[in-house]
This record gives structure tokens, sequence and C-alpha cells, in this order.
């Protein structure tokens, strides 16, 4: 009976072929002589076999299908799949979101491409030099700065501002309740380039985890604040191009003009955030009676003329 022994290696798959013979001696029931006789034959048949069962082992290896060099080509062309692949999860517009990638990821490590990584982040190369701070003394407080510069650098196309040497922000604060059953929330800085027909999108600047929004305001905005002074001062190049970075607006709603501007909240006797009218109680709320008080201007808001209106310098 032929039998096939295949003998896998890395690079090497050698093949041998053993021929096993196998012999029966005759019935036991015959008579002692032809036993005898017997046995004789099956000594020498034995020792026959012996010498045919030698195998020169080099005599029967056959030349692999695949040799070391189309391995590590293989291993090559593996290496620009993947990078193709790293390629194709970065494009779009929005890209592939993480879940989807792993999910992908999976499905090919199965039998394709087995040293993927599991990871999404890994296999883009992503890497977070970003340092998360405890903030007002509260283990639980928890904040991050992204910062603006390289994100306008990567985002900002010069094209789009032609004859222009400002480019403009618009910037959003609010709170963001992020369970129901938790006083969990974030509390981001947002900004988005301020253009017409606009097709940028908006981007954090920071965040603020918390089970309540920041007490420290000063401390909140002094990254964004400092580094938006020097860009006003230093500008930011941009392709070659240096562009002057200004605040247009903050487009928030009123609780978070209120946070933002350290006055009184739109319920209150001194609310008003147009004009120096105190409001009166009637018919369980507070309202406005008139509209002849002297309006608010930015030196009256800047001296605190009215103390009232504000909770903090």
């Amino acid at each position: 009976m032929k039998q096939s022994v295949v003998i896998s290696y890395p690079h090497l798959r050698i093949r041998q072929e053993v021929e096993e013979n196998s012999h029966t001696t005759s019935n036991t029931d015959e008579t002692t002589d032809s036993n005898d006789n017997e046995s004789n034959d099956n000594t020498e048949h034995g020792e026959e076999n012996e010498n045919e069962q030698q195998i020169d082992v080099k005599a029967d290896i056959r030349e692999a299908s695949i040799v070391e060099d189309d391995f590590s080509d293989s291993f090559e062309c593996y290496d620009i799949e993947i990078e193709e692949l790293r390629e194709w999860a970065l494009l779009g517009n929005p890209a592939i979101s993480h879940f989807r990638l792993e999910a992908l990821l999976k499905i090919l490590r199965c039998r394709l491409l087995p040293q993927l990584p599991r990871c999404a982040k890994t296999f883009l190369g992503i890497t977070s030099n970003y340092k998360i701070k405890k903030f007002d003394n509260d283990e639980e407080n928890e904040f991050i700065y992204f910062g603006l510069s390289n994100h306008l650098q990567l985002s900002v196309n010069p094209e789009l501002h032609e004859g222009a040497d400002t480019i403009y922000l618009i910037i959003n604060v609010d709170g963001v309740q992020l369970f129901r059953s938790s006083s969990k929330q974030f509390w981001p800085i947002l900004w988005q380039v301020d253009c017409e027909n606009t097709p940028y999108e908006p981007f954090p600047v920071a965040i603020f985890s918390g089970n309540r929004k920041p007490k420290n305001l000063d401390k909140f905005l002094e990254d964004f604040i400092n580094e938006i002074n020097e860009l006003n001062i230093n500008g930011l190049l941009v392709d070659n191009r240096l562009f002057k970075i200004s605040i247009k607006a903050f487009v928030c709603d009123t609780p978070a003009r209120a946070f933002l501007k350290k006055i009184k909240g739109h319920g209150t006797y001194w609310g008003c955030e147009r004009c120096m009218v105190h409001g009166e109680w009637i018919k369980n709320r507070v309202i406005y009676p008139n509209d002849d008080s002297e309006e608010r201007s930015d030196e009256s808001f800047r001296q605190q003329t009215n103390s009232d209106h504000h909770t903090g310098v």
C-alpha cells in the first residue's frame, strides 16, 4: 500500500513516498516442519523488505511549489495591499467609521490577511499626544485641549480665500448631556471657518467633561484665548500664505451666553442683555415692562456700570 506523507516547512514543502509492504504468515495450524520452513522463508522475505524500505530522502525531495524568494515577494505584495487598504479607509468625507473598519478587519483576518491588527486606530497608525487634565480639583472633571493651529492648517483651502488676509472663525460653546440616567455632560468649544457657501465642518477646540458645567471659566478658556491672540498677532501660514485669524462671532444659546459673559440669566431682574431695564415679577414670571431704558455698550459692559447684571469679572 502506498502512503503519502507531507511535511510542511515555512518556505518549503517536502513530500516523501513511503512504500509499506505488509506480509502475513501462513496459518499456524499447519505442521511443525512446514511452520519452520515458512518461518525461514518469512525471515528471508523480512530481510529483503527491510532492504527495500531503506529510502533515500534526498532522492524523494520534490522541488517546492513556493520558493523562498516567492514567499518574501508575497509578503511584499501583502504590504502593498495593506497600505492601499489603509489609504482607502482614510478617503471620503466622512471617512469610514472605526466601528465598521474593525468589522472589515475581522473578516480579512480570518483567511486573507491574518497579520492585520484588530484595532482600527492601530491599523490607521493614529497616535494621540493630547494630555487629559483634571479640572477644578475634582477627579471626575476632565479637560482636553486639541488646539487650533494644526487643524486650521489641515482644513483651510487658500483658494477659497482669494484676496483675503484674515480668516474669521465662528465659535460655539454649549453643554451636552450624555446620558438620561446620569448628570455626566460635555462642554465643548467648537469652531468653524466663516466662508460663503462654506464647505467647512465644525471642529472641537477643547472638551470639558464633568457632572456640571465648569466652575472656573478663566481656566476653561485660558488655552483657547492664548492661542487665538497669538494667531491674531502672528498669523498662520497655510500653503505659503500668511493669514491672520480672528473671531467673527460667538453663536450660543441664552444660558451659554450668560455662562461665557458671566452675567445673570435671562429669567432674572437684571437679565436683559440689550438694555439696563429692571424686570418686574408679574403673574409668576419676570417681565421687562418698557423699552426706553439705557442700552448697554461695550464700554459700559467692560466697566460693569450695571453691577447687578454681572456675576464676575
